[in-house]
């Protein structure tokens, strides 16, 4: 039998206090899959990254993907002879902390390795040897070097490249847990690699995901309770037809915990009384440091002693699940989590605190099933189900609205079913909505905002039949463009409520008649954009409805894309999704300015699923399929007259090692910079981008940097009459 070994060690080292200031996540940590340390210190494995708690100091570290993690769905965790702790990720990264440096070193073997699952389900360190259990058997690595050791990739007569969950080292010998069965090194065996090295047994035909040893005997735990072995053969022991979590020995006796449930076995078994209240709460393992003193993991974070009133979890969302976000006028950032039973209601962020809307604290939200948010410009926030209607909140106050006191059309099996595509405010600060599938093909609806309803039957130069509705934008001339059929579509009532008459209808065909249409957005110049299958489009001058010509964007063939979702920034740039991240497109789209994927970024997927952006702060929040983060970009809405300039950093150090960037903060629309010597000769001047922030590069006009000295930055608009100045001392190294 060929022995397969994990070959070419690649280790990157990533400094756990690197400079990645412009993003800032907010991941779940509620999701905790594994524990190692003590009850008064202990760090944390999560499916949003890993956190350490301090419980003398009441203090929580974070590390995930933006601190330098690979992933953020870590599996397992342990804790090597050096204090080192490393992580085991489900797509096969080895993620190893150092605290005494502060740094994150990276093993990618197994994930470089040409298996095709790569899970690692748990790491076991035994001296000097960290024993990796994988989805295709076990692997050595050196705690010292590093350096990859042998893979046990068959078991006695079980099938090669089998998924392993755990390792037991008792006394010298080596057990295995597997999806078959369970795994004993033979003793003396003097190849470990080679399947005739074990003894392989079936566990009643059982995955078995735990090993221990209890009164010297061999207990493994299984989805169908736990099994005792008697030297040749797995008899049932406790709990029968139970899925068992996790097992332990605490004082010559055994604890035993299910998803809802925890036990005590000695002679008897008992349960123990954990106050847990919600029945919706799931666990999953332990760490007991004594009788009374134990943690237990569950997807609503670490309880102590079984007392959820004693749950340990960072600050954060419920879950990683953002599937559309929008921010209101305060900064505040709303979120809808899923549709089809797996939503959790609405996420809420109000400055750093999260908190979230759900039928047992907000009898009025129409649904936990919440696929779709918007923010008004008015301060309401609306929150749209897939299929009970919406929600509005106002002044902490909310109110629904479904077919029964709205008369919104539902779907033909179920004329109360009624699933709201979007909403959109028009200027007079109407609120029209949008469905999807409406019986009586009345697909769009305003409510005004004097309470009067109104709906309108789609035009039959739309369509004849009900349609897939997503997507309302409206122009500044009250057009409203929607998404019908993957078609773009319009409507305009010339603003009569009652009189259908001189209603507007229409699809635009001609340039898009092959395309589909995924996304619309509105710009600051009043433009539609027009994100399709096969690339971006423009439609200007909108007033002219059907007669307007759609052009495509000229954009870069790298950025000619699968477009999902479009953004537009304080100074009109284009934020644009797509299947291999996010690009930013100028104002008129032509050139591409920045892209971020999983590849160049702390980006946990390149699968986004909502943007939305905050003018007054220059943060633009990105929802992926795990997980929310913002980035910090410079596009801020400007000041509307000069007062202070603030200069950042101030004496600015240029050399080797330095960003060399100075932030100009506090600028005017349009702002144009002149850097001067103290006597007055100019040394650079440019056009800034035209909001709040600019940046220079310590350049002169001849592209070389500038000596050391004290600097005038002035600040003026096109024509002069305001200016603002300041100074700053730079030290050139």
């Amino acid at each position: 039998m060929k022995k397969f070994v994990l070959a070419f060690l690649i280790l990157t080292i990533i400094s756990f206090g690197q400079d990645y200031t412009k993003w800032q996540n907010y991941f779940s940590y509620n999701q905790v899959n594994a524990i190692t340390g003590t009850t008064g210190e202990f760090w944390a494995a999560t499916e949003g990254g890993a956190f350490y708690y301090n419980a003398a100091e009441n203090k929580f570290t974070t590390m995930s993907i933006v601190e330098g993690l690979s992933s953020n769905n870590l599996n397992t965790i342990t804790k090597d002879g050096s204090g080192n702790i490393w992580f085991g990720t489900e797509n096969g990264i080895i993620n190893i902390y150092e605290p005494k440096s502060k740094t994150i070193k990276k093993i990618f073997d197994i994930y470089n390795s040409d298996k095709p699952e790569k899970g690692i389900n748990q790491i076991v360190v035994n001296d000097s040897t960290a024993y990796i259990a994988t989805d295709f058997g076990i692997s050595l690595v050196n705690t010292n070097t590093r350096n990859f050791g042998d893979t046990y990739r068959k078991f006695g007569n079980f099938s090669a490249e089998i998924k392993t969950y755990h390792i037991l080292i008792e006394n010298g010998k080596l057990y295995v847990a597997t999806e078959s069965g369970v795994a004993i090194l033979n003793d003396n065996s003097p190849n470990p690699s080679a399947p005739e090295a074990w003894t392989s047994y079936s566990v009643n035909g059982k995955p078995v995901f735990k090993l221990i040893k209890y009164n010297s005997e061999l207990i493994a735990c299984t989805d169908d309770g736990l099994y005792k072995f008697n030297g040749s053969d797995w008899n049932s022991f406790q709990l029968a037809g139970t899925e068992v979590k996790d097992m332990t020995v605490v004082n010559n006796s055994l604890r035993i915990l299910t998803a809802k449930k925890l036990y005590k076995y000695d002679t008897s078994l008992s349960e123990i009384s954990l106050n847990l209240k919600s029945s919706k709460i799931s666990l999953n393992k332990f760490l007991f440091e004594n009788e009374s003193s134990f943690l237990i993991c569950s997807d609503s974070g670490v309880v102590k002693n079984g007392n959820i009133e004693n749950v340990i979890v960072p600050n954060g969302p419920l879950k990683n699940s953002f599937l559309d976000i929008d921010i209101d006028t305060d900064g505040n950032l709303f979120v809808g989590t899923g549709i089809s039973g797996k939503g959790s209601g609405v996420f809420h962020l109000d400055k750093t605190i999260w908190k979230n809307y759900n039928l047992s604290n907000s009898s009025n939200l129409v649904s936990i099933d919440i696929h779709k948010v918007y923010c008004a410009p008015d301060g309401k926030a609306y929150f749209m189900s897939w299929g009970n209607g919406f929600s509005i909140l106002e002044n902490n106050e909310m109110t629904k609205y479904t077919s029964g006191n709205t008369n919104l059309a539902g779907i033909a099996a179920d004329q109360d079913f009624v699933v709201v595509s979007d909403i959109e405010h028009d200027s007079n600060d109407d609120a029209w909505i949008l469905t999807y599938l409406s019986h009586n093909r009345k697909d769009i609806s305003v409510r005004r905002k004097n309470g009067e309803w109104h709906h309108y039957q789609l035009s039959s130069a739309v369509t004849s039949l009900p349609v897939e509705t997503k997507e309302i934008e409206i122009d500044r001339h009250n057009t409203k463009w929607f998404i019908a059929k993957n078609k773009l579509c319009f409507f305009n009532n010339n603003g009569n409520f009652t009189d259908t008459s001189d209603d507007i209808w229409g699809v635009y065909t001609s340039t898009l008649s092959s395309k589909v249409v995924n996304c619309i957005e509105v710009d600051d110049r009043g433009d539609l954009w027009v994100g399709t299958t096969s690339g971006l489009y423009i439609l200007s001058q909108t007033n002219k409805l059907a007669s307007a010509s759609i052009k495509e964007v000229l954009v870069e063939a790298a950025y000619r894309k699968n477009i999902s979702a479009i953004e537009v920034d304080a100074l009109n740039q284009k934020w644009v999704v797509t299947d291999q991240g996010l690009v930013l497109l100028s104002q008129d789209g032509s050139k591409g300015i920045e892209a971020f994927s999983t590849e160049n970024s702390p980006l946990p997927s390149n699968e986004i699923q909502s943007l939305t952006f905050e003018n007054k702060t220059g943060l633009l929040y990105i929802a992926t399929n795990e997980g929310l983060l913002s980035y910090k970009t410079t596009a801020v809405e400007p000041e509307k007259q000069f007062s202070n300039l603030f200069v950042y950093p101030n004496p600015f150090v240029i050399g080797q090692g330095t960003e060399n960037i100075v932030t100009i903060d506090g600028l005017i629309k349009d702002t144009e910079i002149k850097i001067l010597s103290v006597s007055g000769e100019l040394v650079r001047e440019f056009q800034t981008p035209g909001g709040r922030i600019a940046t220079w590069d310590g350049k002169d006009e001849n592209g070389e940097y500038v000596g050391s000295g004290v600097y005038i930055v002035v600040a003026y608009d096109k024509d002069g009459s305001n200016v603002e100045t300041t100074k700053i001392a730079v030290l050139r190294k």
